[in-house]
C-alpha cells in the first residue's frame, strides 16, 4: 500500500505531529532486501 504525507497528516491531524518528512535511505537487510527506498517517517503525540 502506497502512502503520501499528505495522507498521512490528514490521517493523523486530531494528533500533535513532531515529524513528517520523505526521505531516501538505503536498506541493508539481509540479502535480498538491499539498496535505496523511499520512506516517509511520522512521529505524533497525543496532546
Amino acid at each position: 500500500m502506497l502512502y503520501t504525507d499528505v495522507l498521512l497528516a490528514e490521517d493523523f491531524d486530531v494528533l500533535e505531529i513532531q515529524l513528517l518528512e520523505n526521505a531516501e535511505v538505503t536498506l541493508d537487510e539481509g540479502p535480498l532486501h538491499q539498496g535505496k527506498a523511499d520512506v516517509i517517517r511520522l512521529v505524533a503525540v497525543r496532546t
